[in-house]
């Protein structure tokens, strides 16, 4: 026997009908134990939700209404509120559309009319136990993620360590091309009448500054590369960004450099609009796709998926970009968001551009997990709120950074070692 105690009136139920005798007797049977809201139609319903779906756990609806009807209210609700646990109540003729709202998971269960309010009672009470259940897992989840959020944060100063030797190595070889040709040119120009080496030998002068040329090309190209990835993300978080659209284009952007591979494209179609940038989601996308195929099968499709879901505690999406084939290594996976780490050791590849995709989702509220095997991958899951507003990110504690990163106490006051 559980012995979960509950508070059944730290969020509301909310019931619409359009018979207000239905709506008497609900609230006579309930007002007790919950915090009832009523609605008689599914305009006055909407209007409710608008301003107090944050605080609402369960709704219950009838399905025949003047207006529309009370699956169409559940959709909406699906959409903008996923986590609110959805009932109908209905009339023993409308029993086939329930069902097939039941199938389509757009309501969790049905209730057919005339209702017993014993065994209504009993439905709402489970349906709020199953509410209050979900928000204590999200609940810890986004504790749990805040702890991990921490350390990719420390992971982050620890990259930059990284950072800084891979780009020592990059220019060191760079500048030892074009050391080594102005030393010869030098030599050239000290000797009498031209008789250096590199006057003396043209195909070597040739070909010594067409080296030049591509390590000069190169160091602009690294250090554009760097700023790209390294600066403040410049993003206007206003667009009203529709999934699907979005998606679509970042796969076409993608098209050139997954060298014919196939992509799946499977949104839900009951996507909420993402206020964002689309040409960072757009962006987002390519990275995440261009990657997942770099680390899968060669000859395997690719899938990029969308459904509604909660993003710590608001509205949002979650996005599925996944490749095929076997499970990826742990070094691969290690791997994904250090620079210059690049699995496939690809010279020309910095490892910058999934940095880049941490710091768009990072900065629209919300995450980037990677999957190294199924069901969920291995790919990457992008978490999205609706809204970036909607999401306060946990401040660090006062001395934490240097925990992580060093382990260390502080020093006592005498200055000692303890």
């Amino acid at each position: 026997m559980s012995t979960t105690s509950y508070d059944y009136r730290k969020y509301a139920v909310m019931y619409v009908d359009d018979e207000e005798q239905a709506l008497k007797y609900f609230r006579k049977a309930m007002d007790k134990e919950f915090r009832v809201l009523t609605a008689t139609s599914v305009a006055e319903a909407c209007t409710i939700l608008d301003r107090e779906g944050a605080t609402i756990g369960v709704l219950l609806t009838d399905q025949r209404m003047p207006g529309q009807l009370g699956v169409e209210l559940l959709k909406k609700v699906r959409s903008q509120w996923p986590g609110i646990v959805r009932l109908l109540i209905t009339a023993y003729s409308d029993i086939e559309n329930a069902i097939d709202s039941v199938n389509s998971g757009a309501i969790s269960k049905y209730i057919t009319k005339p209702a017993d309010l014993k065994e209504l009672k009993l439905t709402v009470k489970s349906a709020m136990e199953a509410f209050l259940d979900a928000c204590q897992r999200e609940t810890l989840l986004t504790e749990r993620l805040e702890v991990m959020q921490r350390m990719v944060v420390a992971d982050r100063v620890k990259s930059l360590a990284t950072m800084a030797d891979g780009i020592s190595h990059h220019l060191r070889n760079s500048m030892t091309a074009l050391t080594c040709f102005l030393e010869e040119a030098a030599a050239a120009r000290a000797g009498a009448g031209g008789a250096g080496p590199i006057s003396s030998d043209p195909a070597f002068v040739e070909q010594l500054w067409a080296l030049a040329q591509r390590e000069r090309d190169r160091l602009v190209h690294l250090v554009e590369s760097v700023g790209q990835s390294v600066a403040a993300p410049t993003y206007e978080m206003t667009d009203e960004i529709d999934v699907a659209e979005v998606l679509q284009k970042g796969c076409e952007a993608a098209t050139s450099l997954l060298a014919g591979r196939t992509v799946d494209v499977k949104p839900a179609a009951d996507l909420p609009r993402l206020k964002s940038s689309a040409r960072a989601l757009t962006r987002l996308t390519q990275i995440l796709l261009t990657y997942a195929a770099r680390l899968s099968r060669a000859d395997g499709t690719l899938s990029v998926a969308a459904m509604p879901a909660l993003v710590t505690g608001v509205p949002g999406v979650t996005i599925l970009v996944n490749g095929a084939g076997a499970k990826w290594s742990e070094s691969d996976v290690a791997s994904c968001f250090t620079p210059f780490a690049f699995p496939e050791n690809d010279p020309s590849d910095l490892g910058l551009d999934l940095m880049t995709a941490f710091s768009i989702a990072y900065h629209h509220g919300g995450d980037i997990v990677v999957h190294a095997s199924g069901p969920a991958g291995p790919g990457f899951e992008l978490r999205l709120p609706a809204n970036p507003a909607d999401v306060r990110r946990p401040e660090l504690q006062d001395g934490l950074m240097q925990k992580l990163v060093t382990g260390l106490q502080p020093l006592p006051a005498t200055g000692k070692a303890a």
